[in-house]
């Protein structure tokens, strides 16, 4: 008797326990624990029209989104109802892009010469409101900077800019991945069409985010990254890519549009080429005919530091041709001393449409 109470007892303590732990995981439970919705009404100005995705009606406000966006607004869409969106295909941009569910926002905007430009912003976990509001308004300041200067890498060569596209994801709390395209076409040159994919890659991981954000960890350190250029298009093929290697002094080189070298586009020569500095890492450069990949190591101090990798590639396809697709895919791989291996990425098709509004 005294045996089964004792169980009995024990038994009880446990549930006890039990419900405690229950209790007490309840109540630390934070917000970035399940998806939140933020109030975008606070982003709202003369020159930023905000919507919720699940307010949008493509068909009808297409036309009233250019007129404000002609007039030099900004449309942030933000994704209240984890819905994939078309709406740069609609709006005719000429980098288009669509937005998939796992996305925060998008905002669309015109800049310089009438070009067009998205930013997408992207999470691979829920976070908290707070965390939402944060990187919206850094796109936002981002954006605002983008349109004031009129122009976003080449200063020079607004003539055979299409936009641009950039794209940030951020992983709780192993860090951070940003890619920044910036699209060019030359047109009917000896009945071929070129376009030229710049990119400014920046990856940021736990250990160099944690002393100004709690949200990330230190322990985290880069390893690699890789990032992949790929016409989707049928008779688009590869023309040039860089770079494909690093120098003795750890610099690696760009010099792309060398097909144009016998045309009249001199600044083209001038423009994209280009040397940086990618100090404590290794490149792995490889192509197909349709296709530029780059394989990145990094090692020793470049682990704990900001990425940058700046790429460029070109192709060239029949002048027949009315618009272009093409895949853009990177990713930034992080780990630290006690976990698995944690990769940041984003992949987006793209369509370049070099048609002038």
């Amino acid at each position: 008797m005294k045996k089964s109470l004792h169980t009995i007892l024990s038994l009880l303590m446990i549930s006890v326990i039990i419900l405690i732990t229950a209790s007490c995981n309840n109540d630390t439970k934070t917000e970035s624990d399940s998806p939140a919705n933020i109030n975008i009404d606070k982003f709202s100005s003369e020159e930023v029209l905000c919507i919720n995705s699940s307010e949008l009606n493509v068909q009808n406000d297409t036309d009233s989104f250019k007129a404000f966006l002609n007039k030099g607004g900004i449309l942030l869409v933000y994704n209240d109802a984890a819905i994939s969106n078309s709406l740069g295909k609609n709006l005719n941009m000429q980098v288009q892009a669509g937005w998939s569910e796992t996305d925060i926002a998008a905002i669309y905007y015109y800049y310089g010469n009438n070009l067009s430009g998205t930013y997408i912003i992207n999470a691979h976990n829920n976070i908290s409101s707070s965390e939402q509001e944060r990187l919206i308004k850094k796109a936002l300041d981002e954006v605002g900077a983008i349109q004031s200067t009129g122009k976003y890498y080449l200063a020079d060569i607004s003539d055979i800019a299409l936009g641009n596209l950039i794209i940030s994801s951020a992983s709780y709390p192993e860090g951070t991945l940003t890619a920044k395209y910036e699209f060019f076409t030359a047109q009917n040159h000896f009945e071929k069409d070129y376009y030229t994919v710049k990119t400014t890659v920046t990856g940021n991981s736990g250990s160099v985010l944690a002393s100004s954000n709690s949200d990330y960890e230190s322990k985290y350190r880069g390893v690699s990254q890789n990032t992949t250029i790929k016409a989707i298009s049928s008779s688009v093929l590869l023309d040039a890519y860089g770079p494909q290697t690093t120098d003795d002094n750890e610099n690696y080189h760009v010099s792309i549009f060398d097909t144009l070298y016998e045309t009249d586009k001199e600044v083209l020569k001038a423009e994209f080429n280009y040397s940086k500095p990618l100090p404590n890492a290794t490149i792995e450069a490889n192509c197909t005919r349709n296709e530029a990949i780059w394989n990145v190591s990094l090692e020793k101090e470049a682990r704990n530091d900001t990425y940058v990798f700046v790429p460029a590639v070109t192709f060239s396809c029949p002048e027949s041709k009315s618009s272009v697709d093409i895949n853009l895919s990177s990713s930034y791989t992080v780990d630290s001393w006690n976990t698995l291996k944690k990769t940041i990425s984003s992949n987006r098709d793209v369509t370049l449409n070099p048609v002038k509004q």
